[in-house]
């Protein structure tokens, strides 16, 4: 399958390629920014009936959140709230049950870097960090987020025919939300 496959293993070897690129001539991401979609935006309830769910109406969802991410792209990319942006780099996804998640990656100009702890309580943004409330996975995902472990992630494939097609039929299930969002 060919590069302009998007999803397809060529497609994100270019894109991984990119992205390694754009590091190394301008430098390491500064700051690693999530957003993810919530059923629960006064947007999408209001515009509810009183028994459907939000899942009812995954053209509701994707439009709401990429109206929504399209406004932090332009709060942070052009107003820069977070500082000046030099790049950035970004990836759509969906979860198994539907919902968008965004994660960037954006450098900064050097000048505009935080480097005191007291920049970062000066800062007139609001960071939301929402855990989960099982104290077991808090200790578990502590040890990670405290240690500095680094994952790494791997294929491996016996022999070296593979069939790139029968392996994304295979592996591939897309979701209400993700096919509205590549339509729109």
């Amino acid at each position: 399958m060919s590069s302009s496959f998007i999803g397809g293993r060529r497609d994100m070897t270019r894109r991984y390629e990119d992205d390694m690129t754009i590091v190394l001539n301008g430098s390491k991401p500064y700051i690693f920014l999530t957003m993810t979609c919530n059923p629960s935006w006064s947007e999408i309830t209001s515009e509810l009936f009183p028994f459907p769910t939000p899942q009812d109406h995954p053209d509701l969802l994707t439009r709401i959140f990429r109206s929504k991410f399209e406004q932090l792209k332009d709060d942070v990319i052009n107003k820069g709230v977070l500082g000046k942006v030099k790049s950035y780099m970004y990836v759509t996804e969906f979860q198994k049950r539907g919902l968008p998640h965004v994660h960037m990656l954006l450098v900064l100009e050097s000048n505009d870097k935080l480097c005191d702890p007291k920049e970062y309580d000066s800062m007139e943004c609001h960071i939301n960090v929402e855990i989960c409330s099982s104290i077991k996975s808090i200790k578990y995902l502590y040890k990670y987020v405290y240690n500095g472990s680094d994952h790494v992630a791997m294929e491996v494939h016996k022999g070296s025919c593979m069939d790139e097609v029968q392996q994304y039929v295979d592996a591939r299930w897309i979701c209400a939300p993700e096919a509205l969002w590549k339509i729109f």
